[in-house]
């Protein structure tokens, strides 16, 4: 099932939701993408959204004003970079992004924020840490 999404009313920081309107799509994202967990970029505007995707076993990151999937990362596994069920995000006050995972995954992972700079392809893989 697809569904279109539609701003309601305003969560703290300016954050808003989105509910289900109807049965057709007009999010690029909605027919290959399910969210177990979002959470916001740390920017003064929150201009980013992180999906975790615990199907596909990767993050997505979309363009909040449009809900367009700018990138992503990650793959199934156990390896640092892999996410096994992932399931919750939350990002700190430096913009570090910080992933949950369930089923026995069980673990806690950091990504380190780096900056923001252009996007070269849609699927970043799994981002490993250097000298790993």
């Amino acid at each position: 099932m697809q569904s279109s999404f539609r701003r309601s009313r305003s969560l703290r920081r300016g954050a808003t939701r989105a509910t289900e309107r109807s049965q057709t799509s007009s999010c690029s994202w909605a027919s290959r993408s399910v969210s177990w967990d979002l959470t916001f970029s740390r920017d003064p505007q929150q201009s980013y959204l992180y999906a975790a995707n615990g199907v596909d076993e990767k993050i997505n990151i979309l363009l909040r004003s449009s809900l367009e999937v700018l990138t992503s990362f990650g793959d199934g596994g156990r390896a640092p970079g892999q996410f096994f069920g992932v399931h919750n995000l939350a990002t700190d006050s430096k913009g570090n992004l910080y992933t949950a995972e369930t089923y026995t995954g069980a673990r806690v992972q950091r990504v380190i924020f780096k900056g923001v700079g252009p996007v070269t392809t849609l699927e970043q893989g799994v981002l490993r840490p250097k000298g790993r």
